[in-house]
């Protein structure tokens, strides 16, 4: 017995092999079979007429503040993406001390095109490293799967602002 059969879907298993109309069992979280399923389930769900398919990684987006205001990134999740990874094109909101906060602001304001007064009211800056930002996405309920990359405001955060556009040194 299954926990959960999906009956009558168009499975994109991901091979490359063309869709076809299946059903798949999963049990403790795991797709147990794949096929015409016979067998029974504490649950079972109609799926005909709809794809049944592993998640999507987009591996470029720009959630990294967004995520605080919109927890699903509705514009991915309603697309079937599953997991993003933010911090794209250098652009990440840790590490980041707090009197770096305006100016990194600033750099969303003009690469993204955000609004300031929503990334000021929108951010909880609960964090100055990069280890604390994850813990605080942890804690926020989440609609998707996030990985991160550290982006250039390493650097300035690191030395300072009014120091980041000098040659770095040995100390």
């Amino acid at each position: 017995m299954y926990d959960l059969i999906l009956k009558g879907g168009r499975i994109y298993d991901g091979s490359g092999m063309p869709s076809f109309i299946g059903d798949l069992a999963i049990s403790n979280g795991r797709i147990e079979e794949i096929g015409r399923i016979n067998a029974s389930a504490d649950r079972v769900l109609d799926v005909g007429g709809l794809a049944v398919a592993p998640g999507i990684i987009d591996f470029h987006t720009h959630f990294d503040a967004q995520l605080w205001w919109d927890p699903l990134a509705s514009s991915s999740s309603e697309h079937g993406v599953t997991t993003v990874v933010m911090g794209n094109c250098g652009l990440t909101l840790a590490p980041c001390k707090p009197d770096g906060r305006d100016a990194l602001i600033g750099t969303f304001v003009r690469v993204e095109d955000m609004p300031r007064q929503s990334l000021q009211t929108g951010i909880p800056w609960e964090w100055t490293t990069h280890r604390e930002y994850l813990d605080a996405l942890e804690r926020k309920p989440l609609g998707l799967n996030v990985a991160t990359l550290v982006g250039h405001w390493l650097r300035p955060s690191h030395i300072g602002v009014r120091r980041s556009g000098r040659r770095a040194s040995r100390r």
